[in-house]
Order: C-alpha cells, then structure tokens, then sequence
C-alpha cells in the first residue's frame, strides 16, 4: 500500500521530505502531491482557526493508499478548542497541524513530533484508538513535554488488543 502526503502552503518543505523519509519505515510507498492551498471555506473568522473536518474531507480527495494531509494553520475540532491532528477511524485519511508542534532552532525536535504525529493519526486510520500508556504513540496527550516523552511505536497492550482485528500491523 501508499501513504500520499498532501502538503498545504506554509509547511516548511524540508519537513515534508523529512516525514516521507521517516514514514519509509513502514515498508510503503510513499507519494508527495503539490503544495495546496488551505480551503478557504475551513477558515473560521471568529476562531481566528480552520475546521479540522473541512480540510479533512478535502485530503480525503486525493487518490492513494492512506492520505495525510500536513498544515502549518491553527486547527479545532467543534468543541475543542484545539486539535493538533484528526484522522478517519478506521479509514484512509489523515490530517495533522504542526503548528503547536514548533521548536525554534531545534529541527531534530520538531522532525520526531512531527513523525510521532503523523503515525498517531495515520494509525488512527488503521483502527488504533487511544492509550492510556504515555509512552505509547497513541497516547493523547495534553502538552508538549507527554508528547516528547511518548515513544514513536505503538505499545504492546495496544499491539495485543488489535492483533485480532484486521489492523494487526502498522504497515500501509
């Protein structure tokens, strides 16, 4: 199977080909579109913030394997105030917001949150839910200090609970 990453307007290319270095890990082929621009009609003038779900159903648009679309604009979620990434779960698209994510100067840093947070929303896609292990990728975490401590795999109780679904592996 594919990942194809959808880069909006804003991202630093160098962290694109980063992550698709990274994702290469899995065993896939990895696709980079063109940059896009963000869907206007996503951005929410009192919030000051784009609707996650708008620009999630447009990344759902572009044909692959997996889709994950890669911003650098503030994105929330209805309710939630904020969200750094949403993905289809279980299905095909992902979308993941590097802003809250920045670390000036310290491109190592922001090159692992990023990876860590493409492969939390991609496994998303694949039917993981959260964990309560902190060290597992698929914890939900509440600041930057969890998200840095939080390991770029997913944890064995997490492996053990879908080994019997049809998501028995990361591999796209």
């Amino acid at each position: 199977m594919n990942i194809v990453i959808v880069p909006f307007a804003g991202v630093n290319p160098t962290y694109i080909d980063n992550l698709a270095d990274d994702l290469l890990v899995f065993d896939c082929q990895i696709e980079c579109v063109d940059f896009q621009n963000v869907p206007k009609q996503a951005y929410n003038t009192k919030r000051k913030q784009f609707l996650a779900d708008t620009i999630l159903h447009f990344v759902k648009q572009f044909p692959g394997g997996k889709v994950i679309g890669v911003m650098n604009q503030d994105i929330y979620r209805y309710v939630l105030e904020f969200v750094k990434g949403v993905a289809d779960l279980p299905g095909r698209a992902a979308l993941i917001s590097i802003i809250r994510l920045l670390e000036d100067g310290n491109h190592d840093l922001m090159r692992e949150r990023i990876n860590k947070l493409a492969i939390h929303e991609l496994a998303h896609t694949r039917g993981y839910e959260h964990c309560s292990d902190p060290s597992c990728v698929m914890y939900a975490c509440d600041n930057l200090q969890q998200f840095d401590n939080m390991k770029k795999a997913i944890c064995p109780r997490c492996l053990e609970k879908y080994a019997k679904s049809a998501y028995v592996n990361m591999n796209f």
